[in-house]
């Protein structure tokens, strides 16, 4: 499992019992265990690879599509217009009791 399963499982399953979408989400805060936000904060992935460990993109995409598949880590699926608007509000930050 990768550091960022938890994260994207954890959105889907608000996803799923809560039929949430992008436009009535705000803010989107992921904590995480320190040892694991060093690798997975990548709020600003610019390629492929950068997205596959971003914890900020993963989770954008569970909300945006219900799931994340292969063709969201192609590089051309990291700049579009709304997946960015998304990204700007998702943070991720360390659980201060793990």
């Amino acid at each position: 499992m990768t550091n960022t399963h938890p994260a994207i499982d954890a959105m889907l399953m608000l996803v799923r019992e809560n039929r949430l979408s992008p436009d009535v989400v705000a803010k989107i805060e992921s904590w995480t265990h320190p040892r694991r936000l060093a690798h997975t904060n990548r709020p600003d992935p610019r390629g492929a690879l950068d997205a596959k460990f971003s914890v900020q993109y993963c989770v954008a995409r569970a909300l945006m599509h219900g799931a994340v598949t292969f063709d969201h880590f192609a590089d051309s699926a990291l700049m579009q217009p709304e997946l960015r608007a998304l990204l700007a509000r998702v943070t991720a930050h360390t659980h201060a009791t793990l």
